[in-house]
């Protein structure tokens, strides 16, 4: 667009519409359509007040005004602040038109390149916008670009008018870069927005080509890093985006003159290194470095020592911030190849006692009415015999609830958790040694951490309702415990013995042997249902990595594509595998458990109960159930079969068991039952007692 396109003529003297007086006049603005974002407060503005008409007499003002704000400053906000008095020492409205044009102008800040990328880019701050802007406002931009003497107007307006693409955006381009870098070499102290001036220009210098500007553009970012680093202050945030852009120029080409002074950034490159000692400050110091070394040998060096420097800095610490700062260490030199420097911090980790750790327990407790205790312990203790008692264990709901209402919970935990929110949250072993930093967004975390407070509960009542069942009945036999436990399906009588020893132990209390007996079987009976479902679970070797079955994180996924109940799935995740979960299955792999407790152990049974009770034998070859019948016999006991869709179905009801017998309702009543229970919780356990005992008439 030209000057002519808007109406405004800079040669024609008469150019001033009548009315208007030393500041733009206003026009009504009509069908206007408020911006978005950052420009909506402008935009809103315009409508109060309307918008800004160029003339030559406004432009007049408007130089006057912004050189007198851009006198001497190069904050934003403290240029804005001079505007504003400059404007009232003229008598201008707090809302004239002009007024709010030049504000606008002036609400663009300079935003840095992320660490490890150059350069610099012109943002909106509040208030201010670049969407299309009127025929006038672009006059008046070009107005300031050509007439103002402050370095500052001239450099905003000609980088506004490069940004929007006007006219010959090139010259545009270099009018800013010349302006940016007389501030850059002349503000002293260095500021921010001085040395946001220098990147600036030199991105400019970038992106428009302008390799004859380069020289000045480079010399202005080497002289702000210079002074900043010779005042004495700190400030990182001025230095390192400067000496990020200076050691970016030696990808250009560029004349010897620059290439002369290319010492001086190794210099402070040096200095930066060794001032700045944050680990984040350190890394991106040494990235600066590392891309600069000739060869492999002169990189290591560096990053070597980037690791020693934090190894050295994690020693002068305490606490969780020590072991913190050691496993920044170990994570940096693992990166880097440092062998010798990652296990000489794995060393000084572990030898961090959790006394050490300065930890402070928090607890928390809930009241729990005892009366609902009592209720649920009590049908332990009623019914004819143990086995009567027993169902009440083998027909319990998922311990960790259900997978809907937990997601629900841990949102909520996750919108309202100040804790959450702020703070880094890590689990430690045992130990006290850090297994996993839980990223922020971490929603996995979030429904492991509500759904180990229903866990425990729910471990606390099962291990209640076992030991009320002896106290009423005494411990069962193991042989009678076999056999109903395959009387009630369990297929595989390998595994069926397993869990029946599992629970003997429990009964005497050595809770450690039966949660290591029984986990493992957990898994033998998940890659039994997923074989008898004709889903590979076997790996073949591949080059040195011999062969063997899948884990069990594949295992549980396999069973959740066949349609296992969800809230199922969950527990038997939750429980057994890795961070943030329970990782149960590790700690007994790998001798980690120690002093296990009574819910942790009714837990590991109900999750081996589960699997074992369904996990069948597997259907013989060339078996028909119309042919041959629905039952096999496997040694002396006649055990029902399925059929992969029967398999499928009961996946999605595995409370139900496969095998009907006298004791046990009809399978579509075990279902409508297990389906009601499923539903209610555990403070509704009184009705539905009342919906098994109809099932058991029925």
């Amino acid at each position: 667009m030209t000057p002519a396109d808007s109406g405004y003529d800079p040669d024609d003297p008469t150019a001033v519409p009548g009315g208007a007086v030393g500041a733009g006049s206003s026009k009504p603005v009509e069908d206007a359509v408020p911006g978005e974002g950052e420009g909506a407060a402008a935009a809103s503005e315009k409508d109060a007040h309307g918008e800004y008409a160029h003339s030559n007499e406004a432009g007049r003002v408007a130089v006057e005004l912004l050189d007198a704000a851009h006198h001497g400053r190069t904050e934003q906000y403290a240029v804005i602040d001079a505007l504003r008095a400059a404007a009232e020492d003229r008598g201008l409205a707090e809302r004239d038109p002009l007024l709010n044009e030049l504000i606008g102008l002036c609400r663009f800040r300079f935003e840095f390149g992320d660490r490890g990328k150059p350069g610099c880019d012109l943002i909106p701050d509040w208030g201010a916008s670049l969407s299309d802007p009127s025929g006038d406002v672009l006059a008046l931009w070009r107005h300031l670009a050509e007439h103002c003497t402050e370095p500052g107007s001239r450099a905003r307006a000609s980088d506004l008018l490069w940004l929007v693409k006007d006219g010959q955006a090139g010259l545009h381009a270099r009018a800013a870069i010349d302006a940016y870098v007389v501030i850059a070499l002349s503000t002293d102290p260095v500021t921010l927005d001085s040395a946001g001036a220098a990147v600036r220009a030199w991105d400019l210098v970038r992106r428009v080509g302008a390799s004859q500007l380069l020289p000045a553009a480079y010399r202005s970012l080497v002289g702000a890093a210079r002074r900043q680093l010779d005042s004495g202050e700190y400030g990182p945030g001025i230095v390192l985006p400067l000496l990020s852009a200076a050691a970016a120029t030696a990808a250009y080409k560029c004349d010897e003159e620059v290439c002369d002074e290319v010492a001086q950034l190794e210099q402070m490159l040096e200095e930066a290194f060794t001032c700045y000692r944050a680990d984040h400050l350190l890394a991106e110091t040494a990235d600066l470095l590392a891309a600069r070394a000739p060869d492999d040998a002169a990189r290591l060096a560096v990053r070597r020592r980037q690791v020693q420097q934090l190894l050295d800095d994690a020693r002068q610490e305490g606490g969780m911030l020590r072991q913190a700062r050691l496993a920044a260490v170990i994570d940096a030199a693992r990166r880097f190849g440092i062998r010798d420097l990652e296990t000489e911090a794995t060393r000084d980790l572990q030898r961090i006692r959790p006394d050490q750790l300065e930890l402070h327990r928090v607890e928390t407790s809930m009241r729990v009415p005892a009366d609902q205790v009592a209720r649920y312990v009590a049908r332990y203790g009623r019914g004819r015999d143990w086995r009567d008692a027993l169902k009440h264990f083998l027909w319990s709901s998922p311990p960790t609830g259900h997978l809907d209402d937990l997601k629900a919970q841990a949102a909520d935990y996750a919108r309202t958790s100040i804790a959450r929110n702020i703070a880094t949250r890590v689990q430690l072993t045992a130990a006290g040694l850090p297994t996993y930093t839980i990223p922020p967004e971490d929603l996995n975390a979030d429904l492991a951490f509500v759904a180990q407070f229903g866990a425990a509960m729910h471990g606390e009542l099962l291990a209640s309702g076992l030991e009320r069942l002896v106290e009423r009945f005494g411990v069962p036999a193991v042989a009678d415990l076999d056999d109903y436990l395959i009387g009630l399906g369990a297929g595989d009588t390998a595994l069926a013995q397993a869990l029946a020893s599992g629970l003997r132990h429990f009964w005497a209390e050595d809770y450690d042997s039966a949660v290591h007996l029984v986990v493992p079987k957990i898994e033998t009976a998940l890659r039994a249902l997923l074989r008898e479902a004709d889903v590979a679970t076997y790996r073949i070797q591949v080059g040195n990595d011999p062969g063997g079955y899948v884990g069990l994180y594949p295992l549980l996924t396999e069973l959740e594509k066949l349609s296992m109940d969800p809230d199922w799935v969950y527990f038997l995740r939750w429980l057994l595998t890795g961070p943030p979960n329970r990782n149960l299955r590790n700690d007994v792999a790998h001798g980690l458990l120690a002093g296990c407790g009574r819910g942790t152990t009714a837990l590991a049974l109900r999750a081996a109960a589960l699997v074992i009770l369904i996990a069948g034998p597997a259907t013989p070859e060339g078996w028909s159930p119309d042919e041959d019948g629905p039952s096999a016999t496997t040694g002396e006991t006649t055990l029902e079969l399925r059929t992969p869709a029967e398999l499928v179905e009961m996946l999605g009801h595995p409370v139900q068991g496969h095998a009907g017998t006298t004791a046990q309702p009809r399978r579509s009543v075990r279902r409508a039952a297990a389906s009601v229970l499923r539903r209610l919780s555990w403070g509704a356990h009184r009705a539905a007692m009342r919906i098994e005992r109809t099932a058991l008439r029925l």
